[in-house]
């Protein structure tokens, strides 16, 4: 069980640290100068131990790519403040021995503890994810502006796409902000998801604003 982390250094005294649930790429950006693209972990074995291989970029303009990107792909994590970075540790090490427990073990109580214990990290990076501003990456973010930064996000990546295929793709980017059992409900009547509601608001703010177009179904920038 690990935490896919990303930090950044920013004009804050404590750089931020962001939970992004399908992170696997390794980039280390030093300055403006310098950035490490590698196989290596920021672990014991990853600096000291293993045999890795990576690319060092003094291209400044490179460097900058590379730093921007990991910014704007940062934005739709879940940042974790210092605090709950160790409490979440502490979870991930119960999950691995749970995980531990039910590799050597046919008990079903095994396995559901390990669930249990998966279950409790999912539910505690939800709740960071609805934490005070205090703790938000971009604190002058709404649920609006974040969705609306997460589809121009896969349109630039992706080309047009229908609404129907923005969802599960915003979904995959972002899942602690799209909790299925959230509904929309207007006058006692339970209608979609609360979540694909935002995203339909952030279409049409972005439309507003001349950001995107929409042509038949498909959505794409301007």
């Amino acid at each position: 069980m690990a935490l896919r982390l990303l930090g950044y250094a920013t004009k804050r005294p404590k750089p931020p640290s962001a939970h992004l649930r399908n992170l696997h790429a390794k980039a280390y950006v030093a300055d403006d100068h310098t950035a490490l693209v590698t196989s290596a972990n920021l672990t014991r074995g990853g600096i000291w131990r293993n045999y890795e291989l990576g690319v060092a970029i003094t291209d400044t303009r490179a460097v900058k790519e590379i730093a921007d990107d990991l910014r704007e792909y940062g934005n739709f994590g879940i940042s974790i403040p210092a605090d709950a970075l160790i409490e979440l540790d502490g979870m991930a090490h119960r999950a691995r021995q749970a995980k531990s427990a039910a590799d050597r073990s046919t008990a079903d109580d095994a396995a559901s503890e390990y669930n249990s214990a998966l279950s409790s990290i999912s539910r505690r990076l939800t709740e960071l994810s609805t934490r005070s501003d205090e703790f938000k990456i971009n604190p002058d973010a709404t649920i609006t502006g974040k969705f609306g930064d997460a589809v121009k996000y896969l349109l630039r990546r992706h080309g047009a796409l229908p609404t129907r295929e923005i969802y599960p793709l915003v979904q995959d980017l972002m899942p602690e902000w799209c909790d299925d059992d959230v509904k929309r409900v207007v006058r006692g009547v339970e209608l979609d998801t609360k979540w694909r509601h935002d995203i339909l608001n952030a279409q049409q703010v972005l439309r507003r604003q001349g950001v995107i177009v929409r042509e038949g179904d498909l959505w794409r920038l301007v």
